[in-house]
């Protein structure tokens, strides 16, 4: 027998307005003051609330009971928010929930960021009680208008990221094993249209190029909305040079594409193909992808790149600041291995002394630095007129809200909290090259 649902709850799978207005608030945050005044701004006859101070325990609850909405802290003590955003984008079972970010932190780049991983909103701590209220309404009102689908992006109507890990998985467990490529390709025009149009309109844009793109690609096996402006495209049975050819045809077709009624603006992609390595998960054959996105998106525009097609595309160079001989030896590994050098000092005097003349192209900082720390060295190339545009990554420990904080308002562009995995510090570390 099912268990009984909670008081007052309608499962979010039921469609229309009243229905997603009402059901349980799952709030995602260690400050018991703050998720005690969500809990109060938000309490009402059909809705309830359930708090859990950690990323461990909200899954422990999103896996336990039906949620209509999640309030998430960025700043955790076991995990980055952003972290557990994208997890759940990711599964089927929570990818239709919608997200609203609360976090004291609201550069343009982690508003972007969250966005991108299909937040709904993104409110500023110290919050307005009212503006919680407002944000909240009306979310459920919008999820309620459009439906509910666990497997569709709302903004494309394009299969999401927890469908395109469920046909990639299919495929990869097929005994016939056939060659598995993946493609990402960002929408050229989509950051600048944001900037100057909105989120909306970039997010019409997006919709329209991306329906150029699926059909140009009609071979492929799932073409998804992956982050902000990016699809994802499996292609079944194609090897990477191939792949890469079946992808450098429909940049082609979408360059070349008339609109059916009236002048509209033409739009490109650039995009990185990978083949999957044998017995390879997804997540490494991600990352591979966005790394040849990144290199072919510093040669140019408007073209794809893979390893078995890479073009001339100059090496980048890595700045570590790191006295761990462990953690720099991993970060080293995985990031020569996406093609990158790496220059790794022990202290932030030396490191600081170095960067003018290395003028990297991205730097990767630890907080705790013997002599010089890492906030220091962060003044210090902030300081520096060459390395202004530089984007610059913080290593912070788990619990280090502080750290955090002071490392953003100094100036970095990100960070990552240990201990971290590997491919999530390759993937900032391509989306930071990327912005720049």
């Amino acid at each position: 027998m099912q268990p009984a649902a909670p008081p007052g709850y309608i499962h979010p799978r039921m469609d229309g307005l009243r229905e997603r207005r009402s059901g349980v608030v799952l709030i995602i945050d260690d400050d018991p003051d703050v998720s005690g005044l969500l809990a109060r701004v938000i309490a009402s006859p059909r809705l309830t609330t359930q708090v859990a101070g950690t990323a461990a325990d909200a899954m422990r609850v999103l896996s336990e009971r039906p949620v209509a909405l999640v309030l998430l802290d960025l700043l955790l003590p076991d995990a980055d928010g952003r972290s557990v955003l994208a997890r759940l984008r990711e599964e089927p079972a929570t990818s239709g929930i919608p997200v609203i970010v609360l976090s004291a932190h609201a550069s343009a780049q982690s508003q972007a960021e969250c966005y991108a991983l299909g937040a709904e909103a993104f409110i500023v701590k110290p919050f307005d009680p009212g503006a919680v209220t407002a944000a909240v309404t009306a979310t459920l009102e919008r999820t309620g208008r459009r439906g509910y689908d666990a497997r569709l992006d709302p903004d494309t109507s394009l299969p999401n990221r927890a469908a395109f890990r469920e046909a990639f998985e299919r495929a990869a467990a097929s005994p016939s094993a056939p060659p598995i490529s993946v493609a990402l390709l960002e929408l050229d025009q989509y950051r600048s249209l944001a900037a100057s149009h909105g989120w909306g309109s970039a997010a019409r844009a997006l919709a329209y190029a991306l329906r150029l793109l699926t059909e140009a690609l009609h071979g492929a096996a799932a073409v998804a909305r992956w982050t902000g402006g990016t699809c994802a495209a499996l292609l079944v049975g194609a090897r990477e040079d191939d792949a890469t050819a079946i992808v450098a045809d429909a940049l082609k077709a979408v360059r070349a594409a008339e609109p059916a009624d009236g002048p509209a603006p033409a739009f490109t992609f650039t995009a990185g193909v990978a083949e999957r390595p044998a017995g390879g998960s997804l997540a490494e054959t991600l990352a591979e992808a966005e790394s040849q996105l990144v290199a072919a998106r510093a040669a140019g525009f408007d073209t794809a790149r893979s390893a078995a097609r890479p073009g001339a595309t100059a090496r980048q160079v890595v700045l570590l600041a790191e006295d761990d001989e462990l953690v720099a030896s991993v970060v080293t590994h995985r990031l020569e291995r996406e093609g990158m050098t790496v220059r790794r000092f022990t202290d932030g005097a030396a490191a600081a002394e170095a960067a003018p003349k290395l003028r990297p192209s991205l730097a990767i900082l630890d907080a705790k630095l013997p002599g010089l720390d890492g906030f220091e060295l962060l003044g210090r190339l902030r300081a520096d007129a060459s390395l202004a545009r530089m984007p610059i990554m913080l290593l912070t420990s788990v619990g280090s809200e502080r750290d955090v904080v002071r490392g953003l308002g100094l100036g970095a562009d990100d960070y990552v909290v240990k201990p971290f995995s590997p491919l999530e510090v390759v993937a900032r570390v391509h989306r930071l090259l990327l912005r720049r």
